[in-house]
């Protein structure tokens, strides 16, 4: 990726939420932020030298969290990682999963992710 793109990832930050921690504020980015994040870090700066925890990341993400998918394809979109994304959920579709044959994550041909019933 340009470093443009690389910079996309900072705008990120703006859509963070502030909680306080006694007198520390911490701060959380939303669920479809946050895989984002997870997969640019992962992918683009990191290029999978990381290993696979990257796998079990999106998949925790995924059962704990509500992903705005129309959202997150969007970020993907004008950040230029959409081929990352769609390959780190593929690779989770295909690596991880809960029993013999059923998923983590499903990525269906218009490549949103849902999450397996």
């Amino acid at each position: 990726q340009t470093d443009g793109a690389m910079s996309n990832a900072d705008g990120l930050l703006a859509e963070r939420t502030w909680f306080a921690l006694g007198s520390t504020r911490i701060a959380y980015l939303p669920s479809a932020e946050a895989m984002i994040h997870l997969i640019v870090h992962s992918a683009y700066e990191h290029h999978f030298e990381n290993g696979p925890q990257i796998l079990h990341d999106l998949a925790a993400l995924l059962q704990r969290d509500q992903i705005d998918w129309p959202h997150f394809w969007q970020l993907a979109r004008e950040g230029g990682w959409e081929r990352g994304c769609q390959l780190l959920l593929w690779l989770a579709e295909i690596t991880l999963t809960i029993s013999p044959g059923q998923s983590v994550v499903r990525i269906t041909g218009s490549a949103r992710v849902i999450l397996a019933a």
